[in-house]
């Protein structure tokens, strides 16, 4: 199966695409949603930050293998 993308938003219950594409009837189409909503919110995961919070180096220990720094 060959599969072609195009990019679309949804207007009034109807998917748009960004170009115009002329696709004949019947054909199987397939639509993929990407999440609305981030797994992970920046803006929120640090706001619960402390606010005297400093930022500093860690040390994971000397090389244990081929590493080379």
């Amino acid at each position: 199966m060959n599969i072609t993308t195009y990019k679309g938003t949804v207007e009034k219950g109807k998917i748009k695409l960004q170009i115009d594409v002329k696709l004949p009837e019947n054909t199987e189409v397939y639509v993929i949603v990407p999440n609305e909503k981030p797994k992970f919110d920046l803006e929120e995961m640090t706001s619960r930050m402390p606010k005297n919070y400093k930022a500093q180096e860690e040390d994971f220990g000397k090389p244990v293998g081929k590493e080379i720094w």
